[in-house]
């Protein structure tokens, strides 16, 4: 059985992860050889994905991933945001001031991955009590509520 406490597993169960497992935590241990019952275990999923080899490896390999396509978090947060004022930009083909959405899908998700980014979702990524006005004002683009 495999062991985090050996550094090879953690290197192996980090590239899995963030390779052919597609961040599938269960498909990860699976495919590194962990019993089927430690796969569709919380605890244990919890336990391994839990532990600071692991989570330092996996951060480590996504940095590495990142420097060789030149990929920042500064960068996609700047491209996030000037996907948001392109989308919610004006209708040239239209002089109605208040016809300003062009893009609703692609404004909700530059939305959405800003607001991951600045705090507006928790750990486990559902959403906290701020609006869509709240949010646009947090960016800077909204009048007060």
């Amino acid at each position: 059985m495999p062991s985090i406490k050996d550094k090879g597993t953690v290197g192996l169960i980090a590239r899995v992860f963030r390779g052919i497992g597609k961040r599938d935590k269960g498909a990860t241990l699976r495919f590194v050889g962990y019993a089927e019952s430690t796969c569709i275990s919380g605890k244990a999923l919890n336990d391994i994905y839990g532990d600071l080899r692991v989570i330092n490896e996996i951060a480590r390999q996504d940095a590495k991933a990142a420097r060789k396509v030149g990929v920042t978090v500064e960068g996609l947060l700047r491209d996030a945001i000037a996907l948001k004022d392109h989308c919610l930009g004006p209708l040239a083909d239209n002089p109605d001031p208040e016809a300003i959405i062009v893009d609703q899908v692609g404004a909700n998700k530059a939305i959405d991955t800003i607001g991951k980014h600045i705090g507006f979702f928790e750990a486990d990524n559902a959403q906290k009590t701020a609006t869509f006005q709240q949010l646009l004002i947090r960016m800077g683009d909204g009048n007060e509520v």
